[in-house]
């Protein structure tokens, strides 16, 4: 076997590491670009998260030629479910953060000073993973999830003789499914009212807005004792900055141990569940917080726009 010189055994080392060099960044570029344009991460063997931010902004103004002074303003952040985990919430002005038992998450802002006519802007900024597919939930359906309330009527005769009559022999997601598909053809969407009506309504009168179908699907599977609920947020496939036209009601019903979109007015059945970002988890007979959707200036002096 012939001797190797030391230059030609120099040349192999560097080529070998150039050769090294080049693939690795190769690789650790196509990391990062995963990571920025589609950016999931699986856990465990099965589920795959996927992170998302959504902005919005609220214009506060004092209406009044006089100072205000020790006003508060209500916001709805991004809520935790079994879906949706909140990583960080921040916000332009500083807030105190409340907390329910159904995973809502209040933001409280003390706004101790403003001039009259004075205009302020607050923009937040939260920071989101959401399942790519329904979770198993951790805890069992909070019981107001089986009961009627106020705009879910599930103990009324009407709610009743309609959710018995969709009723099959077989399982709860069976019955969901046929809720889904009725109230989709039974019912005409009208457009936006900021008004609420109920399910009760929308039964009789066949028509309503993403309010009115969610509230119906809930009542009617809530009378075959299925645990369902309201939710309220956005729709958005990827990052966003969303701006108040984007705001929408949809349903979530509990079955096979997780909780299932079905949002009959647009047509999503089991699917898209990392579109949905959840910012109010319904429910009008909550103790802890006064009801209301989006936001709310409790002593009523303050206008309060969504951009």
């Amino acid at each position: 076997m012939g001797e190797v010189s030391e230059g030609a055994c120099c040349e192999e080392v560097w080529a070998f590491m150039i050769e090294f060099s080049v693939r690795f960044v190769w690789v650790f570029a196509c990391i990062i670009a995963g990571l920025q344009f589609c950016p999931r991460m699986a856990i465990g063997a099965e589920q795959v998260w996927v992170e998302k931010t959504i902005r919005f902004s609220l214009t506060v103004r004092n209406q009044l030629s006089q100072r205000l002074s020790g006003e508060r303003l209500l916001v709805y952040g991004p809520a935790q479910t079994s879906n949706q985990e909140v990583l960080g919430l921040e916000a332009s002005t500083p807030f105190r953060l409340e907390k329910d038992k159904l995973g809502n998450h209040l933001m409280v802002f003390e706004l101790d000073e403003l001039a009259p006519y004075a205009t302020l802007r607050i923009s937040i900024t939260g920071h989101l993973r959401l399942a790519e597919s329904a979770m198993r939930a951790r805890e069992e359906p909070a019981p107001e999830f089986l009961m009627a309330e106020t705009y879910v009527e599930a103990d009324h005769p009407d709610i009743l003789d309609r959710s018995r009559n969709l009723r099959p022999q077989g399982a709860d997601s069976d019955f969901v499914r046929r809720v889904f598909d009725w109230t989709r053809g039974y019912m005409r969407y009208a457009g936006y009212s900021a008004a609420d009506f109920g399910a009760l309504h929308a039964l009789k009168s066949r028509s309503g807005d993403c309010s009115e179908y969610a509230y119906l699907v809930t009542a009617l599977s809530r009378a075959q004792q299925i645990p369902a609920r309201v939710l309220g947020g956005f729709v958005v496939p990827v990052s966003a900055v969303v701006k108040a036209a984007d705001y929408h009601n949809w349903s979530e019903v509990f079955f096979d141990g997780r909780w299932q979109i079905v949002d009959a007015q647009r047509g999503v059945f089991m699917d898209r569940n990392p579109d949905y970002v959840v910012t109010r988890v319904v429910h009008r007979g909550e103790a802890r917080f006064d009801f209301f959707h989006r936001y709310k200036s409790p002593g009523g002096r303050l206008e309060v726009e969504m951009d």
